[in-house]
């Protein structure tokens, strides 16, 4: 009767509390802007095919969806998709209306679930990215001025896939910590304590050596979840590079935290929280499991003042719920929650705030 009238109470006291994820949510991935040149109807019906495909992808977190019979359809198709669209004016002459398309989240969501494809949720990771280019004369670390080139094509391609990139301000702070060739050389403890400050879920480490314009070689680094990931990219046009690297990136986080919509149960793990502080913490632990993308159902277990346990039924593996939990801040591992290590009975955690 008391685990009755708790529950209901509980689901009570979850309308009074807002969760806030560290992870960022980029609210722009079901929609676009492109440039167009006019207002005809034909102008329009081909960028809104070229803007389905690009929110797909986005929300898919891979570019290789296009081929599908199914996508390929909807791309056909994708006015049915539009949930509104207008212009708004630019100072280019060659295409002087910027044609700013929003799709319907529900429909998009459903396509990609009816084709058998993952849906990457807003949740996303905040990407720190020291970039240092070397020439045959010296090293220059990149700073977050929009205008420079590799700053630009590099904003625009994460864009592109839905990834928030920022960039370190190199200001007296920062210099102070690092230097060009402790990014050149991946002094990885001295790059992670210059990127404490900006305290984010990733840090992307690219070094492009431009010596030899003909094949300019892009090394690229990321360290996210205490996992390495590297990647060499080559090439005589710079732009190409970025985009393939920013594409390796975007594959990988969408095969660790895309999550199928079809609701089908794989998996049951049981969680524990603790050092919670009362009935309020118990909301917000509560919400917080039953907000996460791959999690169906979350069941009550042992309750008391101090901590919670949870049955949850999963739509993917624990490993990928476990990278989902660590996006956030709120649930810090008291056991060792490494995705790549073996499958655990019980995940145990602790309550750490906002």
């Amino acid at each position: 009767m008391f685990n009755r009238f708790f529950n209901i109470f509980i689901a009570l006291l979850l309308c009074c509390y807002a969760l806030t994820l560290h992870a960022i949510v980029v609210s722009s991935l079901y929609s676009a802007k492109i440039p167009v040149a006019s207002h005809s109807s034909q102008e329009r019906s081909k960028t809104i095919s070229a803007a389905l495909q690009q929110t797909l992808i986005k929300v898919n977190g891979h570019t290789n969806i296009v081929a599908i019979p199914k996508i390929k359809d909807a791309l056909n198709n994708a006015a049915r998709y539009v949930s509104e669209f207008s212009y708004t004016s630019t100072p280019n002459p060659d295409k002087p209306w910027l044609l700013n398309i929003r799709f319907s989240q529900t429909l998009i969501n459903q396509l990609l679930s009816k084709s058998g494809l993952s849906v990457w949720t807003k949740n996303r990771h905040l990407i720190l990215t020291w970039v240092v280019i070397k020439n045959d004369k010296s090293l220059t670390l990149i700073t977050n001025d929009s205008t420079h080139a590799v700053t630009a094509s590099l904003s625009q391609n994460a864009s592109n896939r839905g990834l928030p990139l920022i960039f370190p301000m190199l200001d007296l702070t920062d210099l102070q910590k690092i230097n060009p060739t402790n990014v050149w050389m991946t002094f990885i403890p001295t790059i992670q304590q210059a990127s404490s400050r900006y305290n984010p879920d990733a840090i992307l480490i690219v070094r492009i050596d431009t010596s030899n314009k003909a094949n300019m070689i892009g090394h690229w680094l990321l360290l996210s979840n205490h996992e390495k990931m590297r990647w060499e990219i080559d090439g005589s046009n710079l732009n190409e590079i970025i985009r393939a690297g920013i594409g390796n990136i975007a594959n990988t986080l969408a095969s660790q935290y895309a999550i199928s919509k079809n609701n089908t149960a794989h998996n049951t793990v049981s969680l524990t929280v603790e050092n919670l502080q009362g009935i309020a913490d118990y909301a917000k632990v509560i919400r917080y499991l039953r907000g996460l993308p791959n999690v169906i159902t979350t069941e009550a277990l042992n309750i008391s003042s101090a901590q919670a346990s949870f049955n949850l039924t999963l739509s993917s593996s624990v490993e990928r719920l476990m990278r989902n939990i660590r996006l956030g801040n709120l649930l810090q591992p008291i056991s060792d929650d490494n995705p790549n290590s073996q499958q655990p009975q019980t995940l145990y955690y602790r309550l750490e705030g906002i």
